[in-house]
């Protein structure tokens, strides 16, 4: 869980930990789900949307 220190974001969820996915390079850690192909416009939208906290490796 990441703490998120944005009010925004706060108010909005009313939550003050958000989850986050920790990658550590380990093929044996891994997440259920689907795999969305994004274009770089995309991607850079939605670096725009996440607030400072998060950081995409």
């Amino acid at each position: 869980m990441l703490e998120i220190t944005d009010p925004e974001v706060f108010a909005l969820s009313g939550e003050k930990y958000h989850p986050i996915i920790d990658y550590s390079g380990n093929p044996k850690h891994y997440v259920e789900g689907i795999l969305f192909e994004l274009t770089e416009q995309e991607l850079l939208n939605a670096d725009k949307y996440e607030v400072d906290d998060y950081k995409r490796v």
